[in-house]
């Protein structure tokens, strides 16, 4: 009975503690070394991390075409997953204000589009928490929700 109250907790703390999530954001063209630094030389480096105040999920997407000599080219694009609408408005004593209110829209996945008649495949990946929207730590997140899983089972095997 413990352990399931312990995992209730650890939980809430952590949808808790990522309320602001840091991701990785670069666009596909420069803008002569002014703004979002461009995905091209993107190197987990400081000038790449963003803080997300109206974001808990970082995004990651890349779009492919194949050309007529057979090559691929693909263009990236590192950000803050929009979680947010325009126009929200809380009733505060007898006025409305505006508020930002974060939606969990996403999960962590990655989708394809490959629609009928486009030239193009954009795959889309959503995941939580601070710098997953780099190819490596996707993987990372991964490899330690497998290991959280093993040790439950294993702890759950034994009481």
């Amino acid at each position: 009975m413990e352990l399931p109250v312990f995992l209730l907790v650890f939980s809430s703390v952590f949808k808790i503690s990522h309320a602001q999530v840091r991701c990785y954001k670069c666009e596909p063209l420069s803008n002569n070394g002014i703004g979002v630094p461009p995905c091209e030389h993107f190197d987990h480096s400081a000038r790449y991390q963003a803080t997300c105040p109206d974001s808990t999920v970082c995004l990651k997407r890349r779009t492919s075409l194949r050309l007529a000599d057979g090559q691929e080219t693909h263009i990236e694009v590192r950000d803050c997953a929009p979680q947010t609408l325009s126009g929200n408005q809380e009733k505060v004593g007898r006025s409305w204000r505006p508020v930002n209110r974060i939606y969990e829209a996403y999960e962590d996945s990655c989708t394809e589009d490959k629609s009928e008649g486009r030239p193009t495949v954009t795959v889309s990946c959503f995941c939580h928490g601070d710098f997953c929207n780099s190819s490596c730590a996707l993987s990372v997140t991964t490899s330690l929700v497998v290991m959280c899983l093993a040790s439950l089972w294993f702890a759950l095997q034994g009481g």
